[in-house]
This record gives structure tokens, sequence and C-alpha cells, in this order.
């Protein structure tokens, strides 16, 4: 009952209500007032789009997993040119229609990402859409004047000459239209449109997704991209190391030399450029990918390397490092290098420490014959001889010396001794021991065998689980002994 009097009370020009109280008047009510005020603001659709665009900037909430949102942009120069994803929304005149790649919407998201202004816009892959549903924005529309209406008569009441009781009905009339633009907002901008690229040679196009969810735009916005696979936080180091590989991304040079490098800095913008790359929301998710990468329990298929500049003179890498714990940012000319050439210049190296210890083994153990002037020979234990006669008597058991063939004496000293054996253990950082193993390598193992020692290299290994192995774990352990050709492989019970 009181919902079909209420329609008649709007449909009615002369009908007045207080409460429950109904009664009819020669002058017009403020539903008749309003209405004519309604069909005259939404012929003005700036006021009504400029309402809207107000709304919808208030709507925005939290930036979600974008470093920044342009809401209703002019031109295409007023989207700024950045490697950070970024969130564009698109004004209520350009809506989209699904399935349409000709909409408002598409058009317009098109001419921003080919264009930054009086230039080609270079981070292509950073930038999604927003915008409103085509079938719903005239309704919006509608409600927007409808609520800009009551307010209009609100703010005039005393030109109006409202009765308290009027002016009490207008306000309320003004919160319910607040109330139904504030819930058909999200429903009418309720698209977000993503460029995608299958591979390089095929024409970038849009992806529409659907928004549904609580919170703000952006908020949502994001969170349906992330589901999607349309915007990407977290990056994987074999990810990353796919995509080096697959595109390819590494860098060939110089003179054309394989060196599969590329320059982290270079790496950002590569992300951020080409939509048909992963579409990380920012420069740190690829610093992070990259140290996992240098952590990866397979390191050589699906790691990658870190140095920190290249030398091309000495066409080397300079603080290279491999497989180990690392923290990576921005700046300084940073490389992520293949594993292979990471290994291929850590084996040059091993090869020249190997010959430089070998150089400097012969150095130090060169000897010289004859008497060194002034200095005669040298006894047993380093004392110069007396000769043959001492004060016993020449040839006498004082005179220190056994006796010749020809009478003289002759030095009878013990021989010094040599080492002959070498023995060193050392403990190796599990979480990565690459690194240190090659030092060893490097620093030990070359030189003994750069001598002619017969080097023997024995890995043991301890482990102890406080809750007892897993018995998947103690099959693969025992299986991929046997297949290394270990000489011992074992768990102990307890």
């Amino acid at each position: 009952m009181l919902f079909r009097s209420r329609r008649l009370e709007a449909k009615s020009r002369y009908l007045y209500r207080d409460d429950a109280r109904y009664w009819f008047s020669t002058r017009a009510n403020l539903n008749s007032n309003a209405l004519e005020r309604t069909n005259q603001i939404a012929r003005d659709l700036d006021r009504v789009r400029d309402e809207i665009r107000k709304r919808v900037s208030r709507s925005l909430g939290t930036l979600g997993e974008f470093a920044r949102v342009h809401d209703f942009p002019t031109t295409p120069a007023d989207v700024p040119d950045e490697v950070e994803a970024r969130l564009v929304i698109l004004g209520p005149d350009l809506p989209y229609l699904r399935d349409d790649s000709e909409s408002e919407a598409v058009k317009e998201a098109r001419r921003i990402l080919s264009s930054k202004g009086a230039s080609p816009r270079l981070y292509q892959n950073s930038l999604v859409f927003v915008a409103a549903d085509k079938p719903r924005i005239a309704d919006l529309e509608r409600s927007v004047a409808s609520y800009l209406a009551w307010a209009s008569i609100v703010a005039d009441r005393l030109s109006l000459n409202l009765d308290p009781q009027r002016a009490r009905q207008a306000e309320e009339q003004q919160a319910n239209a607040d109330k139904v633009v504030g819930r058909a907002l999200p429903e009418v901008y309720s698209w977000v449109i993503a460029p995608e690229q299958e591979e390089a040679s095929k024409p970038i196009t849009f992806a529409s997704h659907r928004l549904t969810g609580e919170g703000g735009l952006a908020t949502r916005a994001s969170v349906r991209l992330e589901r999607d696979g349309a915007l990407v936080p977290t990056l994987g180091g074999v990810v990353l190391r796919r995509r080096l590989d697959s595109v390819p991304l590494w860098r060939n040079a110089p003179a054309g030399s394989a060196h599969r490098d590329i320059g982290i800095d270079q790496l950002v913008k590569y992300f951020a450029s080409y939509v048909y790359l992963e579409r990380l929301t920012r420069p740190a998710v690829l610093f992070r990918a990259i140290e996992a990468a240098m952590k990866a329990p397979n390191w050589e298929a699906d790691g990658v390397a870190h140095a920190t500049g290249f030398e091309p003179i000495g066409g080397r890498y300079e603080s290279l490092r491999l497989s180990e714990s690392i923290t990576v940012d921005g700046g300084g000319g940073a490389l992520v290098v293949h594993p292979e050439v990471a290994l291929a210049q850590l084996r040059e190296d091993q090869r020249k420490a190997q010959v430089l210890g070998t150089r400097r083994i012969a150095e130090g153990s060169g000897t010289t014959t004859g008497d060194a002037p002034g200095t005669g020979n040298l006894d047993g234990h380093g004392n110069p001889e007396t000769g043959g006669t001492s004060q016993g008597g020449e040839g006498g058991p004082a005179g220190g010396g056994a006796v010749g063939p020809t009478g003289g004496a002759t030095s009878v000293g013990r021989p010094t001794p040599r080492k002959r054996r070498y023995h060193g253990s050392v403990q190796i950082d599990p979480a990565r021991p690459i690194p240190q193993s090659s030092r060893v390598a490097e620093e030990v193992i070359s030189l003994l065998q750069s001598a002619g020692a017969r080097v023997r290299v024995t890995i043991e290994i301890e482990a102890d689980f406080a809750e007892g192995a897993p018995e998947h774990i103690v099959r693969a352990v025992l299986e991929n002994g046997r297949t290394l050709r270990f000489a011992d492989s074992g768990f102990e019970e307890e």
C-alpha cells in the first residue's frame, strides 16, 4: 500500500503527503518541479558528466597494485610515459560496448596507447583502462540529472518559499536520489580494458574484463586483472629465465659475439614496453624475480648470473656472481648474465689461476749450483764448512770430517724433509654451494694440480631430520646417489 501511494505521489502533479496524510492542492507539488528541472538538466550533458566524473574520482579508493591512476585525461599527453603499471579512467562520453572493437572506449585506449602527445608512447605495457558500460550510461546520466534537480530545489528553498514540511521532503528526495546514483555507479563503470598481444609479430588487441566485488574502483580493477593474469605483482625466477630464452631478450655484444646478457634497467624497459610480455606492477617485481633466479635449485637450466658491469677491452664481466643470494635494484649498469657465459668466464679464470700458480711454484723452487762468493760450501746444517784440516790433526777424529779418496774432507749433511701430502676440509653453505666450491677449485685444487699432484676430492654430506626423513625424500636421495655413483649413501635409523 505504501509503495503504491508513493508511486501515485510521484506521478500526481497536485497530490501532497505529510506522513500518513494525503491531500490535493491547486498548487503543483515538488515532484513536478523536480521533473521539470531533471529534464532541463539532462539536456546539459556537460553538467551531468562533470558530476559523474567527480563521483568516479571519489570512488577510486586505494590504488591496489597500481602505481598511479589517471582519471579522465583529455589528451594522450595527460598520461605520462612511465614504466610502472597505471590505471586510466575514461570519461562517461567514451563508454565500452562488449565485443565491439570499435567502441568509443577502445578507440580512445588505442589513441592513448600509441602516443604520449607529440611522440610515440614507449611503455605501452604499463597502461590499462576503465570504461563505463554503454547500455547503462544513459540510465546513470538520468539518475544524476534527478539528483542535481533535487539538490537545486534544496538550494532554492527560500526563493521557492518552501514550508518546513516541503523543505524536509526535498531533502529526503535528494538523499534518495544520491543513494540511487551511488548504487548505479559501480554497475556502470564495470569494464577494465587491457592491451594484449600473442607475440611480437601480431597486432595489439584489447581484452575486456568485467569488474565485480567490493571496494573502490582501482582496487576492483587490480584484483580482477591479477586473477586473469593481466597484471603481475609477483614473477617467478624460472618464468623470467624462460622469457629471456624464448623471446629472446638476451643481448649479443660486442661485434656480434654471443655474450647473452642484458642490462637490468633495459630489462625493466622491455617488460614495460612489449605487450606480449607480462605486465609487471612495478620494477621491483623484476628485481625480486632476478633474486629468485639467482637461487634457483636447478641453476644452470633455470637461473641467471649477476654482474655489476662489462669491461669491453678485457671482455670480462665485473663482480660476476653465480647461484647465490643477492639484493638487486635498478641503476648502476648492472647486468643479468646467462649461466653458460658466467661459467665460461669462471673456468677461464680457473685456467689462468692454474697457469699463474705453476709459474709461481717454478720460480719459488729454483736452485743455484756452485759456491756463492765468499761463503764456501754449506754443511748439512747450513753452516760454513772448515776445510780438510782441524784442530785434532789431519784426518783425525776431531777433524769433524770423513777422509775422502784424495785425503780431503767431504760434507756429510742430513737431507731437508720434503712435504709430500696435503689434506684439507671446508664446510660448504648448502644454500649456495656453487660459488664456494668454485673458489676452492680455483684457489686450492688448481694450485695442487699445477705442481703435478694427484688430487682426490671427496664430498661428504650429512643431514639431520628432527622429525625423520619423509619417504619420498629417502627414495629420491638414494636413487640419485646410485645414479651419481656415490661410494657410500644411506640413511640411519634411531
